[in-house]
């Protein structure tokens, strides 16, 4: 995997919260599910970069942001 080096705006940017949003209602228009559009709004408000990379590192590999699902209704 190649990795590619930004500046990256602080957490509380404006700018920046105004970016997640967006991504975030994009998302959404796409159908995403709930699991990932909870992890992109929660993204540099109430979870910081590195904790957001873990649960999209959890969500691309199961499916879901939580490393263990212990109950479904489904």
């Amino acid at each position: 995997m190649r990795v590619i080096e930004i500046k990256a705006l602080p957490a509380d940017d404006p700018i920046r919260r105004a970016i997640v949003n967006e991504i975030y209602f994009a998302l959404a228009k796409l159908g995403a599910a709930d699991d990932l559009l909870a992890i992109v709004g929660s993204w540099g408000d109430t979870m910081d970069d590195a904790r957001t990379l873990d649960h999209l590192r959890a969500f691309n590999r199961n499916g879901t942001m939580f490393s263990k699902v212990i109950c479904r209704s489904d």
